[in-house]
């Protein structure tokens, strides 16, 4: 019993820990250089309306076209475009 409740606290730290994130993007005033699925396009931005009521970004997917046991990325962020100013590379 006890080695099950020693094993539920790490795991339960672990999983604590693992939520951390060393930066946020709040897309504060354009979409910061993010992109759609495919990376053609940046995505559109608001100034308003977000889950707090602040500004967002926002993008289109259509899953119909998905290929099956696919997990397809459907905003993007990257290096090469210097998405939130390289704040998630590296």
């Amino acid at each position: 019993m006890r080695t099950i409740l020693a094993l539920s606290i790490v795991l339960s730290v672990t999983a604590v820990q693992a939520a951390v994130v060393p930066f946020t993007e709040d897309f504060a005033s354009d979409s910061a250089q993010w992109r759609d699925a495919f990376g053609l396009s940046e995505l559109g931005w608001q100034a308003t309306g977000g889950p707090d009521g602040g500004s967002y970004a926002f993008g289109t997917f259509n899953f119909v076209h998905s290929n099956e046991n696919d997990t397809p990325a459907i905003l993007r962020a990257q290096d090469e475009w210097n998405s939130s100013n390289g704040a998630f590379v590296g």
